[in-house]
């Protein structure tokens, strides 16, 4: 059976492209109702620009021929030249020109009624302007008087229907400008209310889209802490999907290669501890049978017997051994704790007074730096004691050979959980060896068999918390304990 359709069948690419489509398409339709309004207000400026501004073009230069006509007649009576007769028809030409310009331009009846008057007059004018001409040949200077006040007035006539047909255009323009700004004004509101509806629409597709990713994401996320506890100290937050879905991946991917690890570390300290546990166990007997007999000969045995020497070597390697034996046993068994409130900072103090106070740690000098605030943890006190005495024992021995010897011990508090330090100025560690001191049976000592920090890392781990080294060769060394607090 097909599945029938729906958005969540769709892959992210898929979801994307709808998405980038939607918003083209919504762009490309806000581009074409400017466009629209844009077109719109151009055939509104080209209105105004053909019928007014031309119009008024052609008045103004009506009026300007006019003027010049009046300008030249004078002059012919002035010198009486015949040239401002050719000028001044010349300028005759130049009327008609503007006026049948005018007269095109000219869109209602009103412009079109001005006009004709106005050529009424100037047809008058130029009867008046050719008697003028008669008279003036045959000096009749009163009736030329005459006929210049009538010319006079007809200018003045024609001058003032060109002042009202400007003043006409010039109504027209302010009206049209209005119309123009009023056009521009709603084209802002619709402009204002399509980007509103362009952003709510963005933030609804972008809200879809998102969850669309999100959702699988956050639910991932969700069964991966079923997979793994991330209770690291240093884990912060981040409200990204895609970077905490990352980091929760990654440590998803890095629980799973740590468990594989412990498995395999288990499987093979299992197979060890079986071995190391046969070991010591046949070895235990003879061993403290040698031990026990070295001690009652040494005991009877004179001082200056030459072979109390022997003796006392036998004692001595055999001793060890009971030791390196003891270490075999408590490698092989199971660590339990027995888990009750302990006090960090008198735990801390406790074995730190236990070194400081032996005759041979004199020229050490130990530094403590503890706050103020006694803090508790849920712990098994004689374990952790011997972590804390196992890392004072190395960091003692990685001291021997220098000229100022110091160990510095300290506890801090971040978060819900304490760090221990403990720092030395000794020998420190070599880089290629960092990452394989805590594997069994690997010692940079030329006594013991490197099951020390072995077992202390399982005890640390045993209480949730973690260990770690860093170091300095030839400079320093620090391991640095975190354990979770009672709370």
């Amino acid at each position: 059976m097909k599945a029938g359709f729906s958005f969540k069948n769709f892959t992210i690419s898929q979801r994307t492209f709808l998405f980038f489509l939607i918003m083209n398409f919504a762009i490309i339709i806000i581009f074409i109702i400017f466009l629209l309004m844009i077109h719109k207000l151009n055939n509104i400026s080209s209105k105004i620009i053909k019928e007014n501004i031309t119009s008024i073009q052609s008045v103004y230069n009506l009026k300007t021929s006019v003027l010049f006509l009046k300008g030249l007649k004078a002059y012919y009576f002035l010198d009486n030249n015949t040239r401002w007769i050719d000028e001044f028809n010349k300028n005759i030409k130049e009327f008609y020109f503007w006026y049948e310009k005018a007269l095109v331009s000219a869109e209602t009846r009103e412009e079109k009624s001005i006009l004709e008057t106005l050529m009424t007059e100037f047809n008058k004018y130029l009867e008046i302007h050719h008697t003028i001409l008669v008279l003036s040949k045959e000096n009749r200077a009163e009736s030329i008087q005459i006929l210049l006040n009538d010319a006079y007035n007809t200018l003045t006539i024609i001058s003032n229907k060109c002042e009202s047909l400007i003043q006409m255009n010039e109504k027209l323009i302010i009206g049209y400008s209005k119309q123009v700004v009023s056009y521009l004004e709603q084209n802002q509101v619709i402009g204002y209310c399509i980007i509103i509806g362009f952003f709510f629409l963005s933030l609804f597709l972008s809200i879809i889209l998102a969850k669309s990713i999100t959702d699988p994401l956050k639910l991932m996320t969700r069964s991966s802490e079923m997979v793994v506890e991330d209770q690291s100290p240093y884990s912060g937050e981040d409200h990204n999907e895609l970077t905490l879905f990352k980091k929760r991946f990654d440590t998803v991917i890095h629980s799973l290669n740590e468990k594989q690890k412990k498995l395999i570390e288990s499987e093979r300290r299992a197979a060890i501890g079986e071995i190391a546990a046969g070991v010591s166990h046949e070895l235990n007997n003879p061993v403290g049978i040698i031990y026990g007999f070295a001690e009652r000969l040494l005991q009877k045995e004179d001082t200056d017997s030459p072979r109390k020497k022997m003796l006392e070597q036998i004692y001595t390697e055999s001793e060890r051994c009971k030791s390196l034996l003891k270490e075999f046993l408590d490698f092989a068994k199971p660590i339990a704790l027995n888990l009750m409130h302990v006090s960090i900072n008198d735990l801390i103090k406790e074995v730190t007074h236990m070194f400081s106070m032996r005759e041979e740690n004199k020229d050490i000098r130990i530094t403590l730096t503890l706050p103020e605030n006694n803090y508790e943890i849920i712990a098994d006190i004689y374990r952790l004691k011997q972590v804390f005495i196992n890392l004072l024992i190395n960091a003692i021995d990685a001291v021997k050979g220098k000229e100022n010897r110091e160990i510095a011990i300290g506890l801090q508090i971040l978060e819900e959980y304490c760090h221990i330090t403990i720092r030395d100025n000794g020998q420190g560690i070599k880089e290629d060896e960092l990452d394989k001191i805590f594997k069994p049976f690997y010692s940079t000592k030329h006594k013991g068999i490197g099951l020390g920090l072995s077992i202390s890392k399982d005890i640390i781990e045993k209480h949730k918390g973690k260990i770690s080294v860093e170091s300095e060769y030839m400079e320093w060394t620090e391991f640095r304990i975190i354990l979770p607090l009672a709370n």
